[in-house]
């Protein structure tokens, strides 16, 4: 902060104490500075955000936000490559709950394409931004482009040993098939997020602890609501923190530049609506 203190709103003047009380306890946890110049030839702008490192892991694991888990889903660029093993974990298992949560929604037999749409949109499920301020095509903005690194992050873990009886790739016609039996929904409930876990129990049990967790998803995987109970989670999680960190974001911008940033998003929503749509 003393390094980069034009980056950072009126809150600067509340002291580095201040801006870190600011972080963790409102939002995602993450900290945006947004609208930043890089400083280069082309005069670039820049938005980038500061979580602390146990903050970041218990999101990848727990998806207690789904903001910076989220998109860590997505191929990213790393400018200094991840050297703690929590964290590397961490990220392995946060890319492992989206493709187990993303099967639970996706039908029998499906492209890949649609695998990593499924995947990409997570974090967009529930945001209210998608509704007003975002590209209405961001998602396939994001993988359509991007199909070889989507693969790059997640074929190791389609085509490892575990995944073997869950999920097959038909080379004919290229299609994934997966086994839908109540076993195998089951396995995937397991191998969801604890928050993702803890709201479907919530949603089951009526806000009463009633039956253990296992039994619960058992019931759930034997239940043809098994995808809306998924979705409905997923969309309260993603809904809290993409209010409660705009909201964070009026004051971590500032007013002018929180204008400036939501007045770019508009355009390219409204850019994205009156372009033709590909058939």
């Amino acid at each position: 902060m003393r390094r980069n203190s034009r980056h950072y709103s009126f809150l600067k003047y509340f002291g580095p104490e201040f801006i870190a009380k600011i972080q963790q306890n409102f939002g995602a946890k993450v900290y945006y500075n947004t609208l930043v110049p890089l400083n280069d030839a082309n005069s670039n702008l820049i938005k980038y955000g500061v979580i602390k490192v146990d903050d970041l892991i218990n999101d990848l694991l727990d998806w207690q936000s789904l903001y910076i888990s989220g998109r860590l889903h997505k191929p990213v660029k790393f400018i200094i490559e991840p050297q703690s093993e929590a964290l590397k974990k961490a990220l392995q298992i946060n890319h492992q709950s989206a493709v187990h949560l993303s099967l639970l929604l996706l039908h029998e037999t499906f492209t890949e394409e649609q695998l990593y749409m499924t995947i990409a949109g997570i974090s967009y499920d529930g945001d209210f931004r998608m509704i007003i301020g975002e590209d209405k095509n961001k998602v396939a903005n994001i993988v359509k482009p991007n199909i070889e690194n989507f693969r790059a992050i997640y074929k190791p873990y389609l085509d490892s040993e575990p995944m073997q009886n869950l999920l097959q790739f038909n080379q004919s016609n290229n299609l994934f098939v997966q086994n839908c039996s109540s076993g195998v929904i089951f396995h995937h409930l397991s191998k969801l997020p604890k928050t993702v876990q803890q709201l479907i129990y919530l949603q089951l049990t009526n806000n009463k602890k009633v039956l253990e967790l296992d039994n619960a998803l058992m019931f759930l995987a034997k239940s043809y609501r098994v995808q809306t109970h998924i979705q409905d989670a997923v969309r309260t999680i993603v809904r809290r923190s993409s209010y409660s960190q705009t909201f964070k974001g009026l004051f971590t911008a500032g007013v002018m530049k929180s204008i400036k940033y939501g007045s770019k998003k508009l355009f390219k929503m409204g850019k994205s609506l009156l372009r033709p749509k590909s058939s």
